[in-house]
């Protein structure tokens, strides 16, 4: 998929959080957002790190929102490397299970 693409959909990935989040009662706003985007990372930032989860064959079945939510994880920073591969693991297996 050509970059111009992939900016596209992550972007538009983002836009939706956006919306969403913004019909939430304020309290609930921000942890929304948090919860699927990284404050301070560009949407090229994004797409760098989905393209190397891609990069893995494992990966190629997860859904957008999946591996966009995994590297949110991971450019917080706020987990071990070992705690999120056990959460790319369970991620995979949602999907072995869904089918």
């Amino acid at each position: 998929m050509p970059d111009v693409s992939k900016i596209g959909y992550v972007q538009g990935f983002q836009d939706a959080v956006a919306v969403v989040a913004s019909g939430l009662p304020p309290e609930m706003l921000d942890a929304v957002r948090d919860n699927y985007i990284a404050r301070g990372f560009t949407v090229g930032a994004y797409v760098h790190e989905l393209d190397e989860l891609f990069k893995d064959r494992e990966n190629q079945p997860l859904l957008l929102p999946l591996a966009h939510q995994y590297v949110t994880l991971k450019l917080k920073g706020q987990m071990t490397k070992a705690e999120l591969e056990q959460r790319l693991t369970g991620m995979r297996q949602s999907i072995v299970n869904r089918r």
